[in-house]
């Protein structure tokens, strides 16, 4: 069973984590609740819920390496949660936003292929080329943007990809 402390934190974080309707608002008030959550029951069955949501919650804080951390400890203690695809894709996330895009790549890439048929595996991919294309490495991005276009043509990624490889094909 839950326990009721678990179920009350979840709760408050869930209602105030909001960082889609409030771009650029730190999610302190949520973030401390997914803390709470997560140090009530650190083995229970919602623990790798807590842990991502108080990761997200301090990348709007800009506390990425604490964000990291705690992702890198989800994937270690739960690998087989559903939301170890997640935590993947926002280390090599928050590794590109700290310009750290060699380790950025690396995560990236392992999105791809440890969970192919995640929503996240085509979300890599697109960030995966921009962080190549931020690196001035245009036709190694261009492979990484072909592949997403084959692999996942109806992905919202997938559709733009063709857009960008146009665009850069006809820049070269």
């Amino acid at each position: 069973t839950v326990p009721v402390a678990v179920k009350f934190y979840r709760d408050a974080g869930d209602k105030s984590f909001q960082p889609t309707n409030q771009l650029m608002v730190p999610q302190v008030a949520a973030g401390e609740s997914y803390k709470k959550m997560y140090q009530e029951d650190p083995d229970g069955p919602q623990a790798d819920y807590a842990l991502l949501q108080w990761s997200r919650a301090l990348g709007t804080q800009n506390n990425l390496n604490e964000a990291i951390g705690h992702l890198s400890e989800l994937q270690a203690k739960f690998p087989k949660s559903p939301q170890a695809s997640e935590a993947a894709f926002l280390i090599g996330f928050y590794r590109g936003s700290q310009k750290q895009y060699d380790a950025a790549i690396t995560a990236l890439t392992q999105v791809v292929s440890k969970y192919p048929q995640s929503k996240d595996a085509p979300e890599a991919l697109w960030y995966g080329a921009f962080f190549l294309l931020a690196q001035h490495h245009r036709d190694q991005a261009l492979v990484v943007l072909n592949q997403l276009r084959t692999q996942y043509p109806n992905s919202l990624r997938g559709q733009k990809a063709t857009r960008f490889i146009d665009d850069l094909t006809f820049k070269k």
